[in-house]
């Protein structure tokens, strides 16, 4: 359960935002350059932030110049660009999950082919152009529509979170409605809402699902943890790293390979801590590439393309089966045979 206030956006810049865990704005309408500038700060001392955009976010047909400016692009993780809207020529718009990695995903799992998510149409989103990551930033597609387009992305900066799903949460069905998420059998949708606001509020735990190159930043209160740790990498030569604690925090930023990092230290008997490093997304894409791209790597006419099986056969030729040695060697024995037949009646009578 959760101690919710609801707060008209008008009044928000008179609100002290630290005395809340996360703050959602749900369908903002035009926020100050200030505001975003205070909403950064407060994500950035371990908060989190939820933005569901909507229709206030319009002007004249696209998006508001308050939801353009650099520091809007920080928390929206980018460039907002222009509604889509769901006509003959973009049907796939339903929220399309690619992996269930992600925590918010954990009650869908054990059903997730029984969810139809295209029973629920998206009819308009917002469009994003993205925004580079700088340090301390790290941002995450975490949930794409039908047609490849991002529902929700997450972007963490320092120790806290900011959600930003491109579609509203608070239409009411009606024809000219952004979405049909809880309309009818809703049960997702407010399964998903709710592992959402569970991120949001839990953004001061420690980050325990890193990528490649990320660097892992775990709490560590020295009057309740060991103040220092043995690492065991996924690695398996080299002994264990000895990690610190500076300021009552744990930080390793050598994880430029994937797996399990377990930490080992004591404080009147074993503490054992440790985080996971994953491939980035793109690494593990198995999306077929066409033809230019594989020009562009290797370069044109320095490969040979086979569509099938008798394709690589007969493209391979030799050098994949091989060359048949046998028929030498039987040649090379009949011809010791000879000789040595020969050789026997020339000495021998």
């Amino acid at each position: 359960l959760y101690d919710v206030s609801i707060i008209d956006q008008a009044k928000l810049s008179s609100v002290k935002l630290d005395s809340f865990q996360a703050a959602v704005l749900l369908d903002p309408d035009a926020v100050s350059d200030a505001m975003w500038v205070r909403l950064e700060q407060y994500v950035a001392q371990g908060h989190g932030l939820g933005i569901f955009l909507g229709r206030n976010a319009l002007n004249n047909g696209i998006a508001d110049s308050s939801f353009t400016s650099p520091n809007a692009q920080k928390l929206l993780t980018g460039t907002l660009t222009r509604p889509w809207e769901r006509d003959r020529e973009n049907p796939d718009m339903f929220l399309s999950p690619d992996s269930l990695a992600h925590e918010i995903f954990a009650p869908f799992r054990s059903w997730e082919e029984a969810v139809a998510w295209n029973d629920f149409p998206i009819h308009t989103y917002w469009g994003i152009e993205p925004q580079e990551d700088t340090e301390g930033v790290s941002t995450q597609t975490i949930l794409k529509y039908g047609n490849g387009h991002p529902a929700i992305i997450n972007r963490l900066i320092n120790d806290g979170r900011v959600l930003v799903m491109t579609t509203s949460l608070t239409e009411s069905a009606s024809d000219r409605a952004w979405n049909d998420l809880f309309v009818g059998y809703s049960l997702p949708a407010w399964l998903l809402v709710r592992e959402l606001t569970n991120y949001l509020v839990q953004s001061q735990s420690d980050h325990l699902n890193l990528s490649v190159g990320q660097a892992a930043n775990l709490r560590n209160d020295v009057r309740e943890l060991p103040e220092s740790y043995r690492m065991f990498t996924p690695r398996t030569s080299g002994a264990p790293a000895k990690v610190t604690a500076i300021d009552n925090q744990l930080r390793y930023r050598f994880t430029e390979t994937p797996g399990t990092y377990r930490l080992k230290g004591d404080r009147g008997g074993p503490v054992l801590r440790g985080f996971s490093v994953n491939l980035n997304e793109a690494e593990t894409d198995l999306t077929r590439i066409v033809p230019s791209e594989v020009d562009a790597v290797i370069g044109a006419g320095r490969y040979q393309l086979a569509k099938d099986k008798d394709e690589i056969q007969r493209q391979q030729g030799t050098s994949r089966r091989g060359q048949e040695f046998y028929p030498l060697l039987i040649l090379l024995v009949a011809i010791i045979l000879g000789v040595e037949y020969m050789m026997a009646n020339k000495f021998y009578s």
